[in-house]
């Protein structure tokens, strides 16, 4: 093995990088050790630390102005407060840049609404989805589209109309619908 074929893998040629540089370790930790002892030994010999010295106090507050001093409000009130403009505010808010809608219904939500009064309250089980299936085949052959009903807490029906069509036009209709409905 020694040839310089092959690199020797034993135990002993592995730790031989390792025990080289514990013992340079161990020399400067000794070299250290010296320095220490020196400096401390020169510091000794200068006896002992001089005491630190006083500082001086600071300047007193100047006195204060005689009288009573004025308020806020008062400083305020004069104009002379420091830096008066500095607390003016804004009054203008801008004006927000809303986009055009996309659609724009001829009547409102509230001139769509078509309340049924009904003599005999719709059982329980029916459905929005049917009340208005009811309303729009009853209703098939006029112009008039519904497309939302909903109940109230006193057993009537409000039935929305399409956003082209107002209520007051679907009004004429109503005793069709209420007459629809007795079927459920």
């Amino acid at each position: 093995m020694g040839d310089g074929s092959t690199p020797d893998t034993s135990p002993t040629a592995q730790m031989a990088p390792l025990v080289e540089l514990i013992t340079s370790l161990r020399q400067d930790l000794t070299a250290t050790q010296a320095q220490v002892l020196t400096l401390s030994n020169a510091l000794r010999s200068r006896g002992p630390a001089p005491a630190p010295t006083k500082t001086t106090p600071p300047p007193p507050l100047p006195p204060a102005p005689n009288g009573p001093k004025p308020s806020f409000v008062d400083i305020t009130a004069s104009g002379t407060a420091p830096h008066s403009n500095q607390w003016q505010t804004n009054t203008k808010k801008a004006k927000k840049v809303r986009p055009e809608p996309l659609f724009t219904p001829d009547h409102t939500k509230v001139n769509r609404e078509l309340i049924i009064e009904l003599s005999s309250p719709i059982p329980s089980g029916v459905t929005h989805y049917t009340i208005i299936t009811v309303v729009i085949k009853a209703l098939a052959s006029t112009k008039v589209g519904f497309c939302l009903a909903r109940r109230t807490t006193r057993g009537n029906l409000i039935i929305l109309t399409r956003p082209n069509i107002s209520a007051s036009s679907a009004e004429a209709y109503s005793s069709i619908i209420a007459a629809s409905l007795q079927t459920l």
